[in-house]
């Protein structure tokens, strides 16, 4: 793409900034293969970002038909989490209950990601999942809006009501502490810097401070609290995050100590 453009400058941002996140996670990293995981899988979004924006960029009529692409894989992403959210996971349950019951051995991790109710569809976990609803709901809600408007006006604003609820049941299925500010904050700031009037702004400042509060108290009260957020907090607090880790005995029971070959245990 044309990088001197405002396009192309996004796409170059878009490419390289998750590669430079990614880095600040390897000072004094314990394990070598984590960062490198990480900078693998970042360096192919922004591949994938560069790749999407020529593409887009030599066959210009071709955007539509890539939305409307992203559209719908969000769409059915979704519908997936519903699923298991609904059927699978007490279906995957009962099975592996089955399977204990005759001897058959599953790790911790596996367990409570198993009997944890967040969805995560196909998605690593429920963390990415949400990630990617933020960025992809919008594209759904606006490419349902576009759907609809070849029927009618009111065919419109019901394809697009209906995709923003769905998605917005499965983003608070997942659950998630982070994505859930993010989106806050996200929409702040978006409307800050956009055109509305100023008791417009103050509304939905307004409203974005209730939003923070309500759900801080339904996740201390009704959801995962925030035991977890608050001891990464310590970490960083301590230097821990970004402290030198001298240990030599940290071992991932797939990869090794200190990023060594891969462990194989027999089943």
């Amino acid at each position: 793409p044309d990088l001197g453009g405002d396009s192309g400058k996004i796409a170059a941002i878009s490419a390289f900034i998750f590669p430079a996140a990614a880095l600040c996670g390897a000072i004094h990293a314990p394990l070598r293969w984590i960062v490198a995981d990480h900078l693998h899988h970042y360096i192919s979004v922004g591949a994938l970002v560069l790749a999407a924006a020529t593409y887009l960029r030599g066959r210009p009529e071709r955007k539509k038909a890539l939305f409307a692409a992203a559209a719908a894989g969000s769409v059915v992403l979704a519908l997936a989490a519903l699923d298991q959210y609904f059927f699978t996971l007490d279906a995957t349950r009962d099975l592996v209950r089955e399977e204990m019951s005759r001897g058959v051995s599953y790790s911790p991790a596996m367990l409570a990601k198993l009997y944890d109710d967040r969805v995560f569809a196909t998605m690593t976990n429920a963390n990415v999942l949400a990630g990617f609803l933020l960025l992809s709901a919008p594209v759904a809600v606006v490419a349902a809006m576009e759907a609809g408007k070849k029927i009618s006006r009111r065919a419109a604003i019901a394809m697009a009501v209906t995709i923003a609820a769905l998605m917005l049941a499965v983003f608070l299925l997942t659950k998630t502490r982070g994505a859930f500010l993010a989106a806050v904050v996200t929409a702040v700031f978006a409307v800050g810097t956009g055109r509305l009037a100023k008791k417009w702004k103050m509304l939905v400042f307004a409203a974005a401070a209730v939003s923070v509060v309500i759900g801080a108290w339904y996740i201390r009260e009704h959801g995962r609290g925030f035991s977890s957020a608050a001891e990464r907090t310590g970490e960083f607090r301590r230097g821990d995050g970004f402290g030198r880790h001298d240990r030599t005995d940290i071992v991932d029971r797939r990869r090794g100590p200190l990023g060594a070959d891969p462990v194989i245990e027999d089943d």
